[in-house]
């Protein structure tokens, strides 16, 4: 509004002066009455920009009042609301949000309000308004604490997972050039295998762990220590492979970081088995783990030993809000 009073009073070939006066005289105005009683484009609006005695009719003032049409003003409000919008839509991506709070000034704007309940009501968010004038005050300190309260889920931007063995497929992999080997336990295998423990969107609820199990085999039963790198992929879909033939990670795939646990006093943990060719190998069976913490995605590996459950260090997978919605 600012602008548009700017640029009219600059029509009339006023003093530079005069011109900021009557601007700021009339953004004023405009925030005590036009602002809070707009509903409609099809309507006029007065707006105080001087005393009774100034009179410019080439600009539509008259008696200090200049005439706006109601569509120069729905274009500042539509401005606001789309900037509105899209921050809120943000913030709520990925949640299911019974209530939208509206308060302060621009809230009290019949347009305003009718706009976003088109928006908001359509998709089973409720706009709550408030009318009482204590109400600006408390808003942040209510909203933050209501918020610190209430969160009990997040939305992952990423899929999370680990690099796994496939089994060996030779009309598939050995035209893709991915070569076969054999595990200890006499299976034939393929590298590169996507394994999913959480997928990108899906609510992580607050405290509740998401598990994967898996199993990785030695030839000795006092191995010292095993370690997983967890993975994210950014796209929507659940791919088959995470690297390419040569073990480069595909594109959308990154690791974040590096899960560990010490395995010296774990022979309990391990199981002895033997192959088809006789030969013993051993088995350790864990879980990789994601957890919502309630500003973090966190990630460790579980393993049981003797019957009892073992965790390793516990890791922020990403920096605070970069892994969430």
């Amino acid at each position: 509004m600012q602008k548009y009073l700017e640029s009219t009073l600059r029509k009339a070939e006023l003093d530079a002066a005069d011109v900021e006066f009557y601007t700021k005289t009339g953004v004023k105005d405009f925030e005590s009455y036009a602002k809070r009683t707009f509903q409609s484009k099809t309507a006029e609006y007065a707006v105080l920009v001087a005393d009774s005695r100034f009179n410019k009719p080439d600009i539509k003032t008259r008696r200090g009042r200049m005439t706006v049409p109601g569509s120069v003003i729905q274009k500042c409000f539509d401005t606001c609301i789309t900037e509105i919008k899209q921050s809120v839509d943000r913030q709520m991506s990925g949640l299911k949000i019974p209530h939208v709070l509206l308060v302060g000034g621009l809230g009290e704007n019949g347009y305003v309000r009718n706009e976003l309940k088109k928006h908001y009501e359509t998709r089973g968010s409720k706009i709550v308004l408030s009318d009482e004038s204590s109400a600006k005050a408390v808003a942040d300190g209510a909203v933050i604490w209501g918020a610190s309260c209430s969160v009990v889920s997040r939305a992952p931007r990423y899929s999370f997972g680990i690099h796994q063995q496939a089994q060996y497929r030779p009309l598939i992999d050995d035209p893709a050039g991915r070569k076969p080997y054999t595990t200890l336990a006499g299976k034939v295998r393929v590298d590169g295998g996507w394994s999913e423990i959480v997928h990108k969107g899906k609510a992580i609820d607050l405290g509740t762990v998401y598990r994967q199990t898996y199993h990785f085999l030695y030839d000795t039963p006092t191995p010292r220590r095993f370690q997983v790198k967890l993975v994210t992929y950014s796209g929507d879909d659940k791919p088959e492979w995470l690297k390419d033939p040569r073990g480069k990670y595909l594109n959308g795939f990154r690791s974040v970081c590096t899960l560990t646990a010490n395995l010296q006093d774990a022979q309990r943990a391990m199981t002895m088995r033997t192959n088809s060719s006789g030969s013993k190998y051993w088995a350790l069976s864990f879980s990789v783990c994601v957890r919502f913490s309630g500003t973090e995605l966190e990630s460790f590996l579980e393993w049981k030993e003797n019957g009892v459950e073992r965790t390793g260090p516990v890791l922020i997978v990403l920096p605070r809000e970069q892994s969430l919605d």
